[in-house]
């Protein structure tokens, strides 16, 4: 759906409307958009048109108020992190114990 502003030049409007805010055509959309300014995007997107999902975030929808998903990608990279670092302070515990006890105790 393309939409059209500035009457009588009927300019077409580059704002993704899945991007946007809510209120961006309620408030006039991109006839109240100064020129050169860019279209209000939604919190979890970017880009000159709100096309885009931030870093981190994806499946720009309509009827997500945040625009893009995210929340549950950021909880995997946490879990990830945390289970490497639980790795790490196994190894370390192992070689004290073999440490401790000598070369060939176990």
């Amino acid at each position: 759906m393309i939409i059209r502003y500035n009457y009588p030049l009927c300019e077409e409007c580059n704002c993704n409307p899945d991007g946007v805010t809510e209120d961006f055509f309620a408030l006039g959309g991109c006839d109240a958009v100064p020129e050169g300014s860019l279209c209000t995007c939604k919190e979890n997107v970017e880009g000159r048109i709100c096309h885009v999902c931030r870093p981190l975030f994806w499946n720009l929808q309509s009827w997500n108020p945040k625009g893009c998903e995210g929340k549950s990608l950021i909880k995997f990279f946490y879990f990830i992190a945390l289970v490497k670092h639980m790795l790490v302070l196994a190894r370390l515990r192992m070689s004290q114990t073999r440490n401790h006890w000598g070369p060939g105790a176990l």
